[in-house]
């Protein structure tokens, strides 16, 4: 009894872009060294697409990595990260008693959409530049007919106070800017509210 009510208290977090290069690793380990250092909770991040950004992070690091190889996964600052992680390897990882997982679902695509959906917090990164915001207004429009846009918590990684407040009146959906951090593992003190309106249900 005591371990199924451990385990129910895990929160798992996706992250999904509406295109490449929008910011969704970045705001992976961002939100990931938030929760472990300032809420001190036991934190892991997934990388659930092909990216293979962590591989290149592991590199970057080096030896001051903790590295183990029966789940492909490192730890930087008490946060562990998986890499080329596939859906049939979640259920071993939400097992391994993590109070938050944080799934870097890299660019939207058919084969993530469902895991997306089915976590407890969803945030969906986009652009409002415009250029951009013609992709991002799209999978909007596509939330909202499938009825699952109350559910998702809209973050603009470029775009003005005008215009998320005018897509937010359009749409009648929540709309948040992501701060600037050039440092995803040096956070400032003035960006922890908005990391932890993001995880708020």
């Amino acid at each position: 009894m005591r371990i199924q009510k451990e385990r129910s208290l895990l929160q798992t977090v996706a992250i999904l872009g509406t295109e490449k290069g929008n910011g969704v690793t970045h705001l992976a380990i961002m939100l990931g060294n938030y929760i472990t250092s300032k809420l001190l909770k036991r934190t892991a991040i997934l990388e659930l697409n092909r990216s293979r950004a962590f591989l290149q992070l592991q590199e970057s690091y080096g030896k001051n990595i903790k590295k183990e190889t029966s789940l492909n996964y490192f730890q930087i600052s008490q946060v562990s990260y998986y890499y080329n992680v596939q859906i049939e390897m979640l259920g071993k990882i939400y097992n391994e008693e993590y109070e938050y997982i944080i799934l870097d679902m890299g660019t939207n695509n058919v084969s993530n959409i469902d895991e997306f959906l089915k976590c407890d917090i969803k945030i969906m990164l986009g652009n409002l530049k415009p250029w951009k915001n013609k992709v991002y207004f799209q999978y909007i429009e596509d939330q909202i007919a499938l009825g699952y846009a109350e559910k998702i918590k809209f973050v603009v990684q470029s775009g003005t106070f005008v215009d998320i407040c005018e897509v937010k009146k359009a749409y009648g959906i929540d709309m948040s800017s992501a701060p600037f951090e050039p440092d995803p593992f040096l956070i400032h003190g003035c960006n922890f509210e908005f990391l932890n309106q993001l995880i708020l249900r």
